[in-house]
Order: C-alpha cells, then sequence, then structure tokens
C-alpha cells in the first residue's frame, strides 16, 4: 500500500479479524487451527475486500503522479466534486463501517474465558 492512503493499518486490522472469524470456531471445537480450507476462506475474503481499496489507491496515485493537461484537469474536477455534500456522504459510508464487538474465547481445558480484542 502507498502511504498516501494510509490504509495499510487499517487492511491490516481488517486482516485480523478476518483471520479470527476463521479460527475461533476451530479452537473452540479444539480443532487444528491451521486448517488449509479456513485459510483460504480467509485468503479469499481479505483479498475480495483489499483488491478494491488497492486498485482505487493505485488510480489516485497515478492521477496525482501524471503532469500532463488532462490529469491536471481531472484532479481539478476529482477536487471540487470530492468538495460536495453527496461524495461526503458516500466516502462516509464506505470508510465508517460498525463496531465488530470483539468475541468471546472458551477454550478447551482452559477454566475461563479469553477476550480477544
Amino acid at each position: 500500500m502507498h502511504p498516501v492512503t494510509a490504509h495499510g493499518f487499517n487492511l491490516g486490522i481488517a486482516s485480523v479479524r478476518h483471520l479470527t472469524d476463521e479460527i475461533l470456531p476451530l479452537l473452540e471445537r479444539g480443532a487444528d487451527p491451521a486448517n488449509s480450507a479456513a485459510l483460504r476462506r480467509y485468503e479469499r475474503r481479505h483479498r475480495r475486500e483489499s483488491l478494491p481499496i488497492y486498485l482505487a489507491k493505485n488510480s489516485i496515485v497515478g492521477l496525482y503522479t501524471d503532469d500532463r493537461l488532462i490529469a491536471r484537469a481531472a484532479r481539478r474536477f476529482g477536487l471540487r466534486v470530492a468538495q460536495t455534500p453527496p461524495a461526503h456522504k458516500i466516502v462516509n459510508r464506505i470508510l465508517i463501517r460498525p463496531q465488530v464487538k470483539a468475541p468471546r474465547l472458551r477454550l478447551p481445558g482452559i477454566g475461563g474465558r479469553l477476550r480477544m480484542g
């Protein structure tokens, strides 16, 4: 990830959440957390959610590092559009996700519960 979008950290947090969603049920059943089917599901989900951000980020970086007249005009237009209330609503809807409550984990052989998060 290019630092211009600061999405590396956010994608890392999302990745931890996705992996946790796959591994916790296995741990609760006493199964192997390295289950290949669960890890493939995690990988597909993470790639599906991170690819659009990655592609959009590359487009933005490309637009802002291009000095051609058409790119400069597109930047000016994009900045004007981005300052409108409808654009703010769209961006907020995309970026602000509901809080996810940290799951509780019950491990076989451990008397108490562990809080993940």
